[in-house]
């Protein structure tokens, strides 16, 4: 297991002087999901953590795969599901769900500089709001 969060939040609260390499801003895209620089640093933790590992002469005696998952298979065969792709033909009662928003994580993806909606055919409430004065 690699855990980002020992290998990135300490550094968060140090200045550049005190070795900050990445600020949280720079790091996530919102509270969860990295940004392509994020996504960088976490494949040098996992590229570094197979470095070690296979260097590790215990390990060749210690893999079998005729055991299955340890925590299970919760999520194999889970579909998205939007208002435009509906591959596995599930009932969907949007009810007052029905617009879209067309910014909901929006990301740049690769090299791009700029953002693209990743998933831009959700369901969305638009509430109206009247102040009267």
């Amino acid at each position: 297991m690699v855990s980002i969060s020992d290998a990135v939040v300490e550094q968060f609260r140090l200045t550049k002087q005190e070795g900050n390499i990445i600020t949280k801003r720079q790091f996530f895209y919102d509270i969860y999901h990295p940004t392509n620089d994020g996504h960088a640093i976490m494949a040098d933790c996992f590229t570094y953590l197979f470095q070690q590992t296979s260097q590790n002469p215990y390990d060749e005696g210690d893999i079998t795969f005729d055991e299955g998952p340890t925590i299970g298979n919760y999520f194999v065969g889970v579909h998205l599901l939007d208002k435009k792709d509906n591959e596995c033909c599930g009932v969907i009662k949007q009810g007052s769900f029905n617009a879209e928003d067309k910014e909901l994580h929006y990301v740049g993806l690769d090299s791009e500089s700029f953002g693209k909606p990743q998933f831009q055919y959700n369901w969305n409430k638009w509430k109206m709001v009247c102040f009267l004065s």
